[in-house]
């Protein structure tokens, strides 16, 4: 018997050997039919409760997913424009080397979209490489520590494979991505540095040139030719080293007029050979 109803008929003095009289079974069935209603108002009440609670609850959610939604695409246009403002190239690549993602900056130096270039292996287009891939790699003696070992590689002496088929020089960094100590991909910061190389070819032929002046201005005043008074012997001496350290075929000596309001070719000899 349920426990309610067990009550309620102790409230009358009835068991179930007794019988109630008919005034008495009128008061139960009136205790009864409130106790179901009760029962409904408290079901109903709970109902609405719930209903209320789950509206609640499905309004907050769609706030904050609206929130987290929102917050994620800021920080993903944040990104995106600090990515399109580097003034290097950026390439990410995954585990395998292939590429997953690149700048503006990347796009010109490669001279593709990256849609053409996402999925690519990146080392088929610059040297070094990864040791692993050894044999696949642009310049397959030239290559840097595996993704696995973690270790960041850097490099000024790199080369880039542009889609028109010209390399062009550049400094390499090469950044590990790890992910509970295991490398997942790898960052790549590349930077053209043709104007820096050529700089550089260019101050080490000027130091050249300078090198071999010196070297023939210090032959020249140690030449007995020079000074034995013969100027025909001191205009070959002096047109032979010139050619020799300056690596022309043909020197010149010129003199002003005697007015100076002109020059005038002294001698012209051909580089010794």
């Amino acid at each position: 018997m349920h426990p309610l109803l067990a009550r309620q008929l102790k409230r009358l003095d009835l068991d179930e050997t007794h019988p109630p009289s008919p005034v008495v079974w009128d008061e139960l069935l009136k205790k009864i039919n409130q106790s179901y209603v009760e029962a409904d108002q408290g079901h109903a009440l709970l109902e609405r409760s719930l209903a209320l609670s789950s509206a609640e609850m499905q309004e907050l959610y769609a706030q904050l997913k609206q929130s987290s939604e929102t917050q994620l695409e800021q920080e993903r246009n944040t990104l995106q424009t600090v990515l399109q403002s580097l003034g290097d190239g950026l390439c990410v690549v995954d585990a395998e080397w292939k590429i997953q993602l690149v700048n503006s900056q990347a796009e010109l130096l490669f001279g593709e979209a990256g849609s053409a270039l996402i999925g690519r292996s990146v080392y088929r287009m610059i040297s070094p490489g990864p040791e692993e891939y050894r044999s696949e790699c642009l310049i397959t003696d030239s290559t840097f520590p595996s993704l696995a070992s973690g270790d960041p590689y850097r490099t000024d002496d790199g080369v880039l494979l542009a889609r028109n088929g010209e390399l062009l020089p550049i400094a390499l960094v090469v950044t590990p991505l790890l992910l509970a100590g295991k490398a997942i991909g790898a960052v790549l910061v590349l930077r053209d540095v043709s104007h820096q190389k050529r700089v550089e070819r260019e101050r080490q032929q000027t130091e050249g040139v300078l090198r071999r002046i010196k070297t023939g201005l210090s032959e020249l005043a140690e030449s007995p030719e020079i000074y034995n008074g013969n100027l025909e012997e001191a205009f070959q001496t002096i047109t032979r080293v010139a050619a020799v350290f300056l690596c022309v075929e043909r020197v010149s000596i010129w003199f002003f007029t005697e007015d100076r309001s002109a020059i005038q070719r002294r001698r012209s000899l051909p580089r010794a050979i």
